[in-house]
């Protein structure tokens, strides 16, 4: 099993939250996924009043596709800076998992 977590935190302002969502449904989501990113999921955080919007993206990934990930993930990062600049923001973590539990419903 793959015991690393890769999460990527987005904070989005608010304008620019519809067209964030369909750009990570069309595009980011499904490369990451060809490119081998393992179990992608898109979350919307909690926010306090007069926090922008924040979103996380995480997934697992083999050790050997983790090379060719990290390169389509920055083009896509890329692509977001050029379209919104600071209007889209991240970090991103690795996160090595202690526990995991599966109730047999593979959600």
């Amino acid at each position: 099993m793959n015991n690393k977590l890769h999460n990527t935190t987005f904070a989005v302002d608010e304008p620019l939250v519809d067209s964030f969502l369909e750009f990570m449904r069309r595009d980011y989501l499904p490369a990451m996924t060809n490119a081998g990113a393992e179990r992608c999921i898109l979350s919307r955080m909690p926010s306090a009043e007069g926090v922008p919007p924040c979103f996380a993206v995480q997934h697992r990934q083999a050790a050997h596709v983790a090379e060719a990930l990290a390169m389509v993930e920055a083009g896509l990062k890329a692509q977001m800076t050029s379209r919104w600049a600071d209007g889209v923001v991240w970090f991103d973590t690795c996160l090595d998992v202690l526990l995991e539990t599966d109730n047999g419903q593979g959600r």
